[in-house]
């Protein structure tokens, strides 16, 4: 599944609705390393033309711990990771889902270990769970879940300490919304490059791109003799590269964008 990622500065509410504010979706294939530089790049590009550097206080990027969010966030100055909630509950789920009763009371000292900045207290609880989970399957779980929070430990930290800047993470919804509606809600196939493009597609459009003047660009791309449309696809790389197709060339959308959470 393509990378998805959206720059932000707050959350609206509007009674039950819930709004980004300022936001702005990035979405590609971005494979590997240099993938994982051309990303970073964009996305600081980006912060630096839209925000007075002189003014931005933080920068929050939120997500679940992955070497490809930690490196970027290690590229800019005012950048801190913090692991998302969604992920910290899956594993706090993970660890004590077998024991039944009691489950929701070690969820609790969890919880409190993890609010009031306790590491060895959420160690001893882990200890404890492990000290009663016979299961060789359930003993993998709890020590999954363990290096996991405790692993992650200083970037928890970084969104309880500035808990009251509200950092939020809502990726998972975003990307069910974006991503998977059209790509894997239903059994399809996919290569890496249709992959890349059906992604940028979707962003382009999530951004309020015209997807009929798309259309019409294409097709007057297609149109142009192909002396001119060879000599264009340098010209036009603010908007897209050129491919060669059966009928020609053509231009796919180049759109690359990304999330965080901005704080000035």
């Amino acid at each position: 599944m393509p990378r998805l990622v959206y720059v932000y500065e707050g959350i609206r509410a509007e009674g039950e609705r819930h709004e980004l504010v300022q936001v702005k979706y990035f979405g590609g294939g971005y494979e590997g390393s240099e993938g994982n530089q051309a990303l970073w790049k964009e996305v600081y590009d980006y912060i630096e033309n839209a925000y007075d550097g002189e003014y931005l206080e933080r920068i929050y990027v939120n997500g679940d711990g992955a070497e490809w969010i930690r490196s970027g966030a290690r590229q800019h100055g005012k950048a801190k990771f913090v692991l998302d909630r969604y992920h910290m509950h899956k594993y706090i789920i993970a660890a004590t889902s077998h024991l039944k009763d009691s489950a929701p009371d070690v969820r609790s000292e969890l919880w409190r270990a993890i609010n009031g900045k306790k590491k060895k207290d959420a160690e001893k609880v882990f200890e404890r769970i492990l000290d009663i989970t016979e299961s060789e399957g359930k003993r993998k779980a709890v020590e999954a879940s363990r290096q996991y929070i405790l692993g992650n430990w200083a970037a928890i930290m970084n969104g309880v300490k500035n808990r009251k800047d509200n950092i939020h993470c809502s990726a998972e919804g975003h990307v069910s919304h974006i991503y998977s509606d059209r790509m894997s809600s239903r059994p399809l196939g996919w290569s890496i490059v249709g992959a890349d493009r059906m992604a940028r597609l979707r962003v382009y459009k999530k951004n309020g791109g015209d997807m009929l003047e798309l259309v019409r660009y294409q097709k007057k791309q297609l149109k142009r003799p192909l002396a001119q449309k060879k000599s264009s696809s340098v010209q036009v790389r603010c908007w897209g590269w050129s491919v060669r197709t059966g009928n020609g060339w053509g231009t796919w959308p180049m759109y690359q964008y990304i999330q965080f959470h901005i704080h000035r």
